[in-house]
């Protein structure tokens, strides 16, 4: 199982869930170096990481500086994260949650 990706409410209720069963986001993050990076680096494949509204804003353009130099799954998987975090970062009190193995 790959790591999921929820956008949550204040009280940790998830509205929508992104499932990654082919780990297409473990493999990413496993086979290059985000450690310079202010989000991507902290999203921990075997544990939860949870982003608030003004990390998103971050999240986003890293997000968005490595998705062309990925394959055309990656990419999708990559968009759909992104739609995800656009939500998070449309109002207060909702959160991007990354939930590992």
């Amino acid at each position: 199982m790959g790591i999921s990706v929820q956008l949550q409410d204040e009280n940790g209720v998830p509205i929508e869930t992104l499932h990654d069963p082919t780990m297409i986001l473990s493999r990413l993050l496993d086979c290059q170096d985000f450690s310079s990076t202010r989000c991507l680096g902290f999203i921990d494949p075997y544990g939860d990481t949870t982003f608030n509204r003004a990390q998103v804003d971050v999240l986003l353009s890293e997000l968005a500086a490595i998705r062309d130099d990925t394959d055309a799954m990656t990419r999708a998987h990559l968009d759909d994260i992104t739609g995800l975090a656009i939500k998070a970062q449309a109002e207060p009190h909702l959160y991007l949650k990354f939930i590992g193995d």
